[in-house]
């Protein structure tokens, strides 16, 4: 009966946890990116982003009529950079939109960790290209 408890117990508790949601990146991205949405999730989420941008919207791929969704996987290193190692982990049929989405990462800086937290974190931003 013990054991019973115990597991409903931790069954309680994992339940009370807040999900971790991904967090929009609209309010702390510059201006001006009218048609991209951005989200970020995994551990790096909580992290402050020091600088940022926005990926070109191209205006072909727009007057193409282009959307899409791309995500790209990235590492940060404690230092606050993101790694070169970025992966694609959904892609645009749009090559533009997809090369937008990693030039735009690329150029992400984090904000630095400090003592015995300074390990790599992973984290995967969302991009929407969206014409409306």
């Amino acid at each position: 009966m013990a054991g019973a408890r115990g597991a409903t117990a931790i069954a309680a508790a994992e339940q009370a946890k807040p999900q971790e949601q991904p967090r929009t990146l609209a309010e702390e991205l510059p201006k001006g990116g009218k048609g991209v949405a951005m989200t970020i999730s995994g551990q790096i989420q909580g992290r402050k982003i020091v600088q940022s941008t926005l990926p070109v919207y191209s205006d072909e791929a727009k007057k193409k009529g282009w959307e899409g969704m791309v995500a790209v996987h990235f590492t940060v290193m404690p230092d606050g950079r993101v790694k070169d190692n970025l992966y694609f982990e959904q892609t645009s049929p749009h090559r533009d939109l997809n090369r937008a989405a990693m030039d735009a990462i690329r150029q992400f800086v984090f904000e630095s960790l400090q003592g015995t937290e300074r390990v790599e974190q992973w984290g995967v931003i969302t991009i929407v290209f969206r014409l409306s």
